[in-house]
């Protein structure tokens, strides 16, 4: 198994390479996408995403002997809703009000 830094997950060595693939897809959205494919990033980060899915599985099975897919999922909503809702907010604020002098 790869080496995590906490019971949480996490594996540093692969931080730079998440890094490195939404770089390239930036630098694609930023026009330079015939010199940088952006489809490469996406699919980069899309692999280790699902490398990072299944060590995270594969662990809580050689703990528990068993995998849990419905705690797996609210760990995962509790991961990433708290980020989404406060995006959310923040754009929804940003929106100007289409409601003026009729």
């Amino acid at each position: 198994m790869a080496q995590t830094s906490s019971d949480n997950g996490v594996i540093p060595s692969l931080d730079g390479l998440r890094a490195v693939s939404i770089s390239i897809v930036l630098v694609s959205h930023a026009g330079y996408g015939n010199v940088v494919p952006g489809g490469l990033g996406v699919t980069i980060f899309f692999f280790l995403s699902g490398y990072l899915i299944t060590t995270l599985l594969l662990d809580e099975r050689k703990r528990s002997g068993r995998i849990d897919i419905g705690k797996f999922y609210i760990r995962r909503a509790f991961r990433l809703f708290p980020p989404l809702i406060t995006l959310s907010r923040r754009r929804f604020r940003s929106v100007p009000s289409r409601s003026g002098p009729s």
